[in-house]
């Protein structure tokens, strides 16, 4: 059955030709009551419900708001001033159950009870206003009430009410626009009472009592209303309760409220904020409403659209470009590059003089804050988002690294970068990011991301520096990562994040945020030798701690004094305990205080030959009470690594650095593409051999894949049935020999397989006449 948009009455009322036809009514129809003029308003307009009742009530409302804004006049109103409303409950409180079980499985004869009858509205009403919070308050729109019974009496009660209007939290999660919410409000109910009577103690009785609700309310919703809602909503005041039932019965926290209420009109927030908690009884719903099956707070799994054929189109086709063919030329331009991200854009364009010019007419578009690294980044930033929901912990390493510039001599909007070995200045842009990593350490995205130019300071003495306001320190930008990742968790309500940083994060204010907002963890290396709580030095201290387990860690491209790879695998010591950062002397004046951390200490007794020794000392934001913690963290921070990596393939594979423009907003621009094919192919390198058994349609298209099946025929070699089978033959066109020493295919290697697969693919694709759309 189609769905039926919900009639806006108010609104439709209020515009202009709704407007002159209401007050053609008032003219012409002989009204004496405001009830007979809200019929004929009805009539005139076709304002109906589901059932084919005209919707009196609603329209009232409207010509209310009407009458007090001086547009139209009304009948005068016939209620009294002195008039009572009837009492609501029964006037005496209702019979406590007997004898009613530990346990809610032992309850005999539970069961809902749907209330439609004088008897039992009445009953419903006592019984929420003796023992329910908010029992005095009416509830508003389209309304159900149950009651719950079973043979020991009355346990408990609920009532189902119209949706919330704004819900941001909410809205986000169902991705749905201003005019798609107008159309499918009345789609969502509102589970607005659940009570569970307070002298009734049965464990799981509230997540019992849910279950038994979500399996009768669609249908009970549709006999009484003619439709059928699609998700239903409900809050828990974490002041008062933990939601625990909620979650037992699959409901799922998107987000909290604000605190406005219904009809907070003046932003007193006087309700204070709540979880908020969604059901789904539809699963279609986004369908029924014409949104994409992706849109809104949907979970994707790592490498899901990312194939051959959408994924461009996937991680920039949103892009809030302010015009849809910027849009479409993104993509366009993020598909080729990602062919051939080694070479330039001219081979990446075999040199086709309409791809060229649309690719030079973005990267110089004069709009500077429409078409910027962060516009640009934006929907793969949230379908990072997405990706994260499916983990219940993601490590946020974040890092710098200088783009060197020098040779482009003309170009505008560079900095200093330093000095090389001969002593020349150079001159270039910061890249510092942050990427989103599965606690095993796999890629699903940057979720954030700034290319800037450092400045030319004067110089100043250390104590100049020192009293530099922090916002005006470079070192600002560890502070604004850890804020988008905090942004983030607000999207996340079920996800953890860890921020992972090196030793330049070392800045008490970091940890002075986190004490203040506790949104996110951070772990950090530690660069200075503070005073600590008990001790003068922080380094001896932890040296001189019991050494509690012994561990055997990967630390991959590990090199001696040489420049020699050595054995990846090092023993490391590990030792832990609390400790209270103090406040440096010079910031004792700003009214801060020491931030209680645990630090953790990671050191290798018995390294290579000619190799650095390993020693970590890492102050953790999270407690760390015992050696498997400990151990988590060292593994956690071996992942850093990850984005150092990930900077490696964005020089050395994107070749970002050749990048050739008159201006540093064009540069960036050609970065933030980059960025995200660098991070598509690190995925697909590392997901051949993390998870080798996915099915290979995420990362290929149908035509490459046939490609790969007839190569590996011709060859005889595997098929690709998984996707490391179909990484390793794409591996083998770049020249991996794949014998039985040999480590796995690296980014280089398959960067040149993906370009000859893609030559291959689009040459059968013309010769078998295949259309990938």
């Amino acid at each position: 059955m189609a769905a039926v948009a919900q009639n806006r009455i108010a609104r439709t009322l209020a515009e202009e030709l709704g407007l002159a036809k209401v007050r053609s009514i008032l003219a012409v129809a002989r009204c004496s009551t405001r009830q007979s003029v809200a019929a004929e308003v009805c009539e005139q307009f076709g304002f109906r419900d589901q059932r084919g009742r005209l919707q009196i009530s609603t329209c009232l409302t409207g010509l209310g708001r009407l009458e007090q804004a001086g547009l139209i006049g009304l009948p005068a109103s016939r209620t009294r001033g002195g008039w009572e409303r009837r009492p609501r409950g029964t006037g005496k409180p209702p019979a406590l159950p007997r004898d009613v079980p530990d346990e809610a499985g032992a309850v005999r004869g539970l069961e809902l009870r749907l209330v439609d009858n004088e008897a039992d509205s009445r009953l419903w009403n006592e019984l929420l206003l003796r023992e329910h919070p908010q029992g005095d308050r009416i509830i508003t729109g389209r309304q159900l009430r149950y009651l719950v019974w079973s043979d020991h009496g009355l346990l408990g009660a609920l009532g189902v009410s119209a949706s919330a209007l704004h819900l941001e939290a909410r809205d986000r999660w169902i991705g749905w626009d201003w005019d798609v919410r107008q159309k499918y409000l009345d789609r969502v109910i509102c589970l607005s009472r659940l009570l569970v009577r307070p002298g009734v103690q049965c464990r799981n009785l509230a997540s019992k009592v849910l279950g038994l609700f979500v399996g009768r309310v669609g249908t009970d919703f549709q006999r009484r209303y003619n439709y059928r809602p699609w998700l239903i909503e409900s809050f828990v005041d974490t002041a008062q309760h933990s939601g625990t039932c909620y979650r037992a019965a699959n409901w799922r926290r998107v987000g909290r409220s604000k605190g406005r209420g219904r009809y907070d009109r003046d932003r007193q927030v006087a309700e204070g904020t709540k979880d908020i908690y969604l059901y789904c009884l539809d699963a279609d719903f986004r369908s029924h409403m014409g949104l994409a099956d992706d849109a809104g707070a949907v979970a994707l799994e790592p490498a899901e659209g990312l194939d051959g054929d959408q994924w461009a189109e996937k991680e920039f086709g949103q892009a809030p470009l302010g015009d849809r063919r910027l849009s479409t030329r993104l993509v366009s331009i993020a598909r080729l590059k990602a062919r051939n991200p080694t070479e330039p854009f001219v081979e990446c364009a075999n040199g086709e003089a309409a791809q060229m010019q649309g690719y030079y007419r973005f990267i110089e578009h004069p709009d500077g804050e429409a078409v910027s690294l962060e516009t640009i980044l934006e929907p793969h930033r949230q379908r990072t988002i997405k990706r994260m929901r499916n983990e219940t912990r993601v490590l946020c390493p974040q890092d710098s690294t200088v783009l060197e510039f020098s040779a482009l001599q003309g170009c505008a909007g560079l900095g200093p970068t330093g000095a090389n070995k001969s002593g020349t200045k150079g001159r270039g842009l910061r890249l510092h990011s942050t990427l989103a990593l599965t606690a095993s350490g796999l890629p699903l995205g940057i979720l954030a991301g700034e290319c800037v130019a450092r400045q030319f300071y004067p110089k100043q003495s250390r104590e100049q520096r020192r009293k530099l306001p922090f916002e005006q320190k470079e070192g600002r930008r560890w502070l604004d990562s850890i804020l988008a990742c905090e942004q983030a968790a607000e999207q996340l309500p079920g996800t953890h994040l860890v921020c992972i940083m090196d030793r330049e994060a070392d800045i008490f204010e970091l940890f002075d945020h986190w004490q203040k907002s506790r949104k996110v963890d951070l772990l950090v290396r530690v660069a200075w030798n503070r005073a600590s709580d008990v001790a003068e030095s922080l380094f001896e201290e932890i040296r001189q701690a019991p050494v509690r387990q012994t561990v055997r860690l990967a630390i991959p491209g590990r090199r001696n004094r040489k420049s020699r790879l050595v054995n990846p695998y090092a023993d490391l010591e590990i030792r832990f305990q609390a400790v209270n950062l103090q406040v440096p002397k010079h910031k004792r004046s700003l009214g801060a205080s020491p931030v209680p951390l645990w630090v953790v200490y990671a050191c290798e007794a018995n390294p290579p030959p000619n190799t650095e020794p390993i020693k970590w000392l890492l102050f953790s934001t999270e407690k760390v009470e015992s050696t498997e913690k400990a151990v988590q963290c060292v593994r956690e921070y071996a992942h850093r690594w990850r984005i150092e990596e990930w900077h490696k393939v964005l020089k050395s594979g994107c070749k970002i650095e050749d990048i050739i423009a008159t201006d540093a907003e064009a540069i960036r621009r050609v970065v933030a593409i980059s960025m995200v094919v660098a991070w598509r192919v690190m995925l697909m390198t590392l997901l051949g051999r993390e998870q080798p058994n996915l099915p290979p349609q995420f990362l290929f298209s149908d035509i490459e894949l046939q490609v790969l099946s007839r190569f590996a025929q011709v060859e005889g070699y595997a098929p690709p049935d998984t996707v490391a089978g179909a990484v390793l033959l794409t591996a083998r066109l770049g020249g991996y020999r794949a014998r039985k020493g040999d480590l796995p295919p690296g980014v280089i290697v398959l960067w040149r397989g993906s370009r000859k697969l893609g030559d291959m693919a689009r040459g059968a694709a013309l010769f078998t006449g295949y259309d990938s759309s």
